[in-house]
Protein backbone atom coordinates (compact mmCIF):
# COMPACT_ATOMS: atom_id res chain seq x y z
CA UNK A 1 0.00 0.00 0.00
CA UNK A 2 0.76 3.63 0.14
CA UNK A 3 1.77 3.58 2.98
CA UNK A 4 4.56 0.22 2.53
CA UNK A 5 7.72 1.25 4.21
CA UNK A 6 6.62 4.46 6.13
CA UNK A 7 8.93 6.12 9.08
CA UNK A 8 8.17 3.86 11.96
CA UNK A 9 6.05 1.74 10.13
CA UNK A 10 2.87 3.93 8.85
CA UNK A 11 1.85 5.05 12.24
CA UNK A 12 3.42 8.45 12.54
CA UNK A 13 1.19 10.15 8.91
CA UNK A 14 -2.32 10.13 8.83
CA UNK A 15 -4.68 10.71 5.32
CA UNK A 16 -7.44 12.20 6.15
CA UNK A 17 -10.12 15.01 4.97
CA UNK A 18 -8.44 18.67 4.51
CA UNK A 19 -10.53 21.33 7.09
CA UNK A 20 -11.43 23.19 3.78
CA UNK A 21 -12.73 20.28 2.23
CA UNK A 22 -11.19 20.08 -1.09
CA UNK A 23 -9.96 16.91 -0.48
CA UNK A 24 -7.50 14.62 1.54
CA UNK A 25 -4.48 15.36 3.44
CA UNK A 26 -1.32 13.65 4.39
CA UNK A 27 -1.03 14.65 8.27
CA UNK A 28 2.01 14.20 10.68
CA UNK A 29 1.03 12.35 13.95
CA UNK A 30 4.12 13.27 15.36
CA UNK A 31 7.74 14.71 14.68
CA UNK A 32 9.89 13.54 12.21
CA UNK A 33 13.46 14.07 11.36
CA UNK A 34 14.86 15.64 8.21
CA UNK A 35 15.03 12.70 5.69
CA UNK A 36 12.47 10.50 6.80
CA UNK A 37 10.87 8.44 4.83
CA UNK A 38 6.95 9.16 5.45
CA UNK A 39 5.76 6.53 2.36
CA UNK A 40 6.80 4.90 -1.06
CA UNK A 41 4.24 4.70 -3.78
CA UNK A 42 5.38 3.53 -7.41
CA UNK A 43 4.68 6.50 -10.17
CA UNK A 44 0.94 5.84 -11.83
CA UNK A 45 2.68 7.42 -14.87
CA UNK A 46 5.90 8.89 -16.24
CA UNK A 47 7.86 10.52 -18.83
CA UNK A 48 10.52 12.71 -20.01
CA UNK A 49 9.66 15.93 -21.44
CA UNK A 50 10.24 16.82 -25.44
CA UNK A 51 12.58 19.43 -24.06
CA UNK A 52 14.67 17.68 -21.86
CA UNK A 53 14.49 14.76 -23.91
CA UNK A 54 16.56 16.87 -26.76
CA UNK A 55 19.23 17.73 -24.10
CA UNK A 56 19.50 14.21 -21.76
CA UNK A 57 19.45 11.08 -23.08
CA UNK A 58 17.87 8.18 -20.22
CA UNK A 59 16.46 4.96 -20.79
CA UNK A 60 12.41 5.34 -21.48
CA UNK A 61 11.52 2.80 -19.01
CA UNK A 62 13.52 3.41 -15.83
CA UNK A 63 14.85 7.24 -16.68
CA UNK A 64 18.64 6.10 -16.04
CA UNK A 65 21.24 8.12 -17.78
CA UNK A 66 22.20 6.17 -21.39
CA UNK A 67 25.50 6.60 -22.27
CA UNK A 68 28.76 8.29 -19.92
CA UNK A 69 29.70 11.37 -19.00
CA UNK A 70 31.30 12.84 -21.83
CA UNK A 71 28.09 11.56 -24.26
CA UNK A 72 25.69 13.02 -22.11
CA UNK A 73 28.01 16.59 -21.83
CA UNK A 74 28.42 16.82 -25.34
CA UNK A 75 24.53 16.06 -25.90
CA UNK A 76 23.64 19.00 -23.23
CA UNK A 77 25.76 21.38 -24.95
CA UNK A 78 24.38 20.61 -28.90
CA UNK A 79 27.66 18.83 -29.96
CA UNK A 80 26.18 15.65 -31.29
CA UNK A 81 22.49 14.69 -32.18
CA UNK A 82 20.64 12.58 -29.99
CA UNK A 83 20.93 8.96 -30.29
Amino acid sequence: GAMAGAAGGGDGVAIRPTPDGRGRGLYARRAFAAGDVLFLEEPLAAMQSLSQSRSVAVCANCFRFVGDLEQQLALLVGEVDRP
